[in-house]
């Protein structure tokens, strides 16, 4: 499988040839991450975003750069954007989102603590270090918006993607940027990451993939899941 990178008239004349086929070869050596494959017809504001029975749900594509710096390597993180243009608010379920691959069985969400498990494992299966994870109380930050349960809320205060003000060095940005399930309400928008079991490799390049989210409407504590009222559908392929 071909990984190709233009080069420039000067960075040729400055580099060489060598060099140039090195910078090529670490392009080819990075985890590829998932990004829209094209514009369907439904196409929302951007061009990975759909728009279904007044919701919006756009994949942003981004490479991750968040800690810990490895999840790549043991999952796959997809950057995804919604908005509720409906006039009731709308559950958001981790269970509710999957991602097909071509020829392949779908891969229900992960939930942000699972994905930092994940990352702390060692070859053998086990949990390597002795760090603690802290998963209660803490929303998306993503583009300054949140969504979730008790304590949590809709804002648009704007606080920065990446650590925090005060928080401790090697923090785990993925329990701050991965989406959590809650409510959304109407107007309201929440961006954040879905994490999904298994990475990508460098095979990967190129072969397609399909994020399905099915969103449902709240129902009274204790009652069971009311059917969706939309499915989103965004094709993707590996890059």
């Amino acid at each position: 499988m071909r990984c190709e990178q233009p080069a420039s008239r000067s960075l040729r004349w400055r580099f060489g040839p060598l060099a140039l086929a090195l910078l090529a070869l670490a392009a080819c050596a990075q985890t590829p991450s998932l990004a829209p494959e094209a514009a369907p017809a439904t196409a929302a504001a951007g061009p990975g975003g759909v728009s279904v029975q007044g919701l919006e749900v756009e994949v942003v594509p981004d490479r991750w750069r968040y800690d810990p710096r490895d999840l790549p390597e043991r999952v796959t993180p997809v950057r995804v954007r919604v908005v509720n243009r409906r006039a009731e608010p709308i559950l958001v379920s981790l269970t509710d989102a999957s991602l097909v691959e071509e020829g392949g069985a779908p891969r229900v969400a992960m939930t942000p603590g699972e994905a930092v498990q994940a990352s702390l494992r060692d070859r053998n299966g086990t949990i390597g270090g002795s760090r603690g994870i802290g998963i209660g109380g803490i929303g998306i930050q993503l583009g300054g918006v949140g969504v979730g349960g008790p304590g949590w809320g809709v804002g648009t205060s704007g606080v920065p993607i990446g650590r925090g003000p005060g928080e401790a060095e090697g923090g785990m940005d993925a329990l701050r940027v991965g989406i959590r399930p809650g409510r959304l309400d109407p107007g309201a928008s929440l961006e954040g990451y879905l994490f999904f079991d298994k990475p990508l490799h460098r095979r990967d390049r190129e072969r397609r993939f399909r994020l399905l989210w099915a969103f449902r409407p709240l129902v009274p504590m204790g009652s069971p899941p009311a059917p969706p009222l939309a499915t989103a559908e965004i094709p993707m392929v590996a890059r």
